[in-house]
């Protein structure tokens, strides 16, 4: 019994843990990220999931992408990379149709060893009034700029440096940078924010950012644009587009002159390279995309007012924490099957409720609830099997000890002998019984009455499982009787346990009713294989044959049996 009550409060225990670790896990864990890569790449699943089934914006048809493929690389039949006049002829050409607004996703640094190509992309680009070229930040914050006469003949340059998660995809572009230049701090727009701008057809110098918004004025017609971003400039792109659904035009058509003019009119025009030779390929939610494809999506997604906004880290916690609840309640109230169901329906309700935010533009922490509840249901599953267990043993414990004492029943003790009989008669082991029964006990309760009788027989009881063995088997044998059955002791040492038992019992003082009663026991003891005995039956029949011999002899002695 002991054993199962502290088996059981053990699982207490665990079950408390179990709670503190999902609270742990929600509040302390999912707010510092240590398992943001899990979450992000759930995340991933739900744009992809979304872009099969849902249409991509009209806005897209404001977009088109030139593309720098492996086609045009071998149709200009140029060495890359290609002499500046090349740009040239693409721009002219472009220009020609008429866009809103280009932008080379291209960096064109330094001076090229063909000056007079220099010149004539040069003009070009302030000929077309309508040029975004593309610079970058290093790690160490350098700002790295178009060829100087590119960038003053451009209507301007920005910034396309993406941030990468921990698993190296692109989910976020950087709309701005701060950078500090001579003590002072100043806002560098990106290469979207700029192209954006042309688009709209604002003024380059009305950009600004209020801490929460980008605001892209045109005061021309008193119109305004306003883009969210954080503070440190992370704008999460809502993947709209894959590569399939924008309309690309590949470069080698556009030099050449052979395109349809109102595929560029009116539009934004992206001159980006596709190839992965190139290495402008990175991997994102809708798998790897080229560079100048994934500044499509960032537009695409102003365009068509499409945010994503995450969620903050507390509510996260707390809806962690309200569908923990329910599964742990569900998964302990319910059967294991009908727990199952329960727990699969709450995670499909779950999941119905993060698709719906998810296609208004809301990003939450859709991997950890699933996590947990599919956790939870496993614990709580296992944590009742082991109860069950637990329940079963003090079932089957109560079912062969006697409930005042703690010791076994006789019944018990019948189907227990004859095994152990066997067994010791077998393999010619050792093997004792005693038998006790407490001196004048019916005179006892006619004195003191069957409640101090109790207090009596379960203070005997304790004294017994104090001075045998754990291993022997101690047994309430009748009303005042009982037994002892000690494996592998032979009679000199069972002799000396029965009677330093029944000297302990002699001199072990009970006070009842401010009186001090003592207690004495006549025992009887037999030992196989030192007496020779046949089976189980006679086994136990001498025992009680020794314990007669003690009380017919005086009482509070012990008696070993020997066969005559």
């Amino acid at each position: 019994m002991r054993t199962v009550q502290r088996l059981k409060t053990a699982t207490n225990i665990l079950a408390v843990l179990f709670f503190l670790s999902i609270v742990t896990y929600a509040f302390i864990l999912v707010p510092f990220g240590v398992f943001e890569s899990a979450q992000l790449r759930t995340v991933d699943i739900f744009f992809r999931v979304f872009h099969s089934f849902r249409e991509v914006p009209q806005q897209i048809n404001a977009i088109a992408v030139v593309a720098i493929d492996d086609t045009s690389l071998q149709q200009v039949n140029r060495k890359w990379p290609w002499d500046r006049d090349v740009y040239a002829a693409m721009l002219k050409n472009i220009d020609s149709a008429r866009p809103r607004a280009v932008g080379f996703d291209i960096i064109f640094i330094g001076e090229s060893a063909q000056k007079a190509n220099d010149a004539l992309f040069q003009k070009a680009i302030k000929d077309s009034d309508k040029v975004v070229l593309a610079s970058y930040y290093t790690d160490r914050w350098e700002h790295v700029l178009p060829h100087a006469p590119f960038a003053d003949a451009a209507t301007s340059y920005g910034l396309i440096n993406k941030p990468r998660d921990k698993d190296y995809r692109v989910r976020d572009t950087r709309f701005f940078v701060q950078p500090s230049k001579g003590g002072a701090r100043h806002i560098d727009y990106s290469f979207e924010i700029k192209v954006l701008c042309e688009y709209y057809g604002c003024s380059f110098r009305d950009i600004s950012y209020d801490g929460r918004e980008i605001l892209l004025e045109n005061k021309a017609v008193g119109k305004s644009i306003s883009i969210p971003a954080d503070p440190d400039g992370t704008f999460t792109i809502n993947y709209l587009a894959g590569i399939s659904d924008f309309t690309i035009i590949p470069a080698w058509r556009i030099i050449n002159g052979q395109f349809d003019k109102r595929e560029l009119e009116g539009r934004i025009v992206l001159i980006g390279q596709t190839n992965e030779i190139i290495h402008d390929v990175y991997p994102t939610p809708l798998l790897d995309m080229p560079g100048v494809l994934i500044n499509g999506n960032a537009i695409l997604t102003v365009l068509s007012r499409r945010f994503m906004t995450t969620t903050p880290p507390y509510l996260n916690s707390l809806v962690i924490l309200f569908f923990s609840a329910i599964a742990v309640f569900l998964t302990y109230r319910c059967a294991p099957l009908k727990g199952f169901l329960c727990v699969f329906l709450e995670i499909a309700v779950f999941l119905g409720l993060s698709s719906w935010l998810f296609s208004i533009g809301r990003i939450a922490d859709y991997f950890s609830v699933v996590f947990c509840v599919a956790v939870i249901y496993l614990a709580v599953t296992f944590y009742k099997y082991v109860c069950l267990i637990f329940e079963s043993v003090s079932l089957k414990q109560d079912a062969i000890t006697d409930g005042l004492t703690g010791l076994y029943i006789l019944k018990y003790f019948t189907l227990r002998i004859p095994a152990e009989f066997d067994r010791a008669k077998r393999y010619n082991m050792k093997l004792s019984c005693i038998m006790m029964d407490i001196d004048h006990f019916k005179h006892f309760n006619d004195t003191y009455g069957h409640e101090q009788g109790n207090v009596v027989l379960k203070g005997f009881a304790a004294l017994m499982k104090e001075t045998f063995r754990k291993s022997d088997m101690l047994v309430r044998y009748g009303g005042e009787e009982f037994c002892a059955l000690l494996p592998g002791v032979g009679r000199g040492e069972a002799f000396e346990s029965a009677e330093r038992f029944r000297r302990k019992l002699q001199s072990l003082p009970i006070i009842i009713s401010g009186q001090d009663v003592r207690v004495t026991v006549s025992i009887g003891v037999v030992s196989f294989p030192d007496t020779y005995i046949d089976s189980a039956q006679d086994f136990v029949a001498y025992a009680d044959k020794a314990l007669y011999e003690a009380k017919n002899g005086g009482r509070n002695k012990t008696v070993y049996y020997a066969k005559k």
